[in-house]
């Protein structure tokens, strides 16, 4: 079960742009249903839906492959998917909505609302839970997937994360954690009075009429609700269960296509949270030592090829999802899948080109600049950061990256100093960055939204 980010899989590399010229209904439909069927194929995967707007109007809502493979249904845009780690903007918006109200305060150490989680004497702020820079470590990747599948307390899962040891001291690095989010849904319902479910149901679902989500119920009967799959050498099996006590606030809403898009557009013209709230859950958070991140409150913000995204995504078993907003074009890309593809590019990596195809752009070769001698020298070895471990080797005079396959994978040169890929379009990595992220690397990459990390050779 992985409703984490996952380095390497889309990043944030900022390609030339060659040209924007939005397509016609006819033109997007045709790219579209060609890259659904690159997906479908190379994934191997179900079922896709996809659904993109611009403003109140759908340009394209569709669903690919089967929402069903045993009983051959079909996926359609309203289909019911597993969201995974996209909950983590609705745990945000239930923050922002208290904040508005005054029963919250971002800046405040969490222990005025839970006292009973046990800190170690850490001053941990109510939005270093937003943000992943609370230094807790990811309670998704202590090897207990076996356990997952089991209802866990509530008291069960925040004692397994008091447990651990600090990544890092609050405030000082980031990396992607669903510990935090955890605790910001009992702080939701700590202050409300509600559960989870009840307060989002209430305050955010019913409010802007999203018929089609809810928080997963694994025992109730949901029309249109897909099932999901993992991808083996053997082709596609039925995915691990995991109960929904697991992911809780960090990944354990259920929607549709078609939902997801009208709760884009609710939130952007301030119907769910204020403008005001929703500029502060995209600002991108800050460093005690200045590095600026690009993650805000439960939300990514950063660039893609000139373009401005603000968004998430996220995986969990079965299922992957991607929603994606281009602020200045006020365009909207929704892509859920009922696969975790094995090979092939990641769901994050097409919803990018979803968004590059709807918006008519057109990205640049990669270039391939021959990689100096004293480069080719340093550069080889071990490095670490926050997420994975992975190593640079030299061979030909160009860089190979492993860690992400059986196989080194090149990475190319480029003019502005960075490396970035064909495998990967959205992968970056640039060596020796300048202030303030000091000596070692920079890498660009994650899951669910561009991310970066800080690493350093060991």
């Amino acid at each position: 079960m992985r409703f984490l980010a996952l380095p390497f899989l889309l990043g944030a590399a900022v390609a030339p742009l060659v040209a924007q010229t939005p397509p016609d209904a006819a033109t997007l439909a045709r790219r579209v249903d060609s890259l659904a069927a690159d997906a479908l194929q190379g994934g191997p995967l179900a079922g896709l839906s996809i659904v993109i707007t611009r403003g109140d109007r759908v340009l394209l809502a569709k669903g690919y492959g089967y929402a069903d493979l045993e009983h051959r249904i079909v996926a359609g845009p309203e289909t019911i998917y597993e969201v995974g780690s996209t909950t983590k903007q609705f745990t945000a918006i239930a923050i922002m909505q208290l904040v508005e109200q005054g029963r919250v305060r971002l800046e405040d150490d969490i222990s005025k609302y839970l006292p009973d989680f046990d800190t170690k004497g850490r001053k941990i702020s109510v939005a270093q839970l937003l943000n992943h820079t609370s230094g807790l470590k990811n309670y998704t990747a202590l090897g207990m997937q076996d356990t997952f599948r089991l209802d866990l307390s509530t008291r069960r899962m925040t004692d397994l994360i008091a447990a651990q040891p600090p990544d890092f001291a609050p405030g000082t690095d980031w990396d992607y954690t669903n510990s935090g989010f955890f605790l910001a849904g009992l702080i939701v319902e700590k202050v409300s009075g509600l559960s989870y479910a009840e307060y989002l149901k209430k305050n955010v679902f019913d409010r802007v009429g999203l018929t089609s989500t809810s928080y997963c119920d694994l025992k109730a009967i949901v029309a249109n609700r897909a099932k999901g799959y993992a991808a083996t050498e053997k082709g596609l099996v039925n995915a691990d269960p995991i109960s929904m006590t697991v992911p809780y606030a960090a990944g354990a809403l259920c929607s549709s296509a078609l939902d997801l898009a009208a709760y884009q557009r609710a939130l952007v013209s301030g119907r769910i949270v204020t403008r005001a709230s929703y500029q502060r859950m995209a600002a991108q958070a800050v460093l005690k030592d200045g590095w600026k991140t690009i993650y805000g409150l439960g939300l990514v913000n950063t660039d893609f090829a000139g373009e401005r995204m603000v968004g998430h995504g996220g995986e969990i078993n079965g299922f992957w999802s991607v929603l994606y907003f281009y602020p200045r074009h006020d365009l909207t890309v929704v892509l859920l899948s009922n696969v975790n593809p094995a090979g092939g590019k990641s769901l994050w990596t097409y919803g990018t080109e979803l968004g590059m195809i709807a918006l008519g752009t057109k990205v640049a070769p990669l270039a391939d600049l021959p990689v100096s001698a004293a480069l080719l020298a340093k550069a080889p070895g071990k490095y670490t950061d926050p997420a994975i471990p992975f190593e640079l080797s030299s061979k030909n005079g160009k860089l190979f990256l492993a860690g992400l396959g059986p196989e080194p994978l090149p990475i190319k040169l480029q003019a502005d100093g960075a490396f970035r890929a064909d495998w990967d379009r959205f992968f970056e990595l640039r060596l020796d960055p300048p202030p303030p992220a000091g000596g070692g690397c920079r890498l660009t990459g994650g899951g669910f939204a561009p991310l970066t990390w800080r690493c350093v050779k060991q």
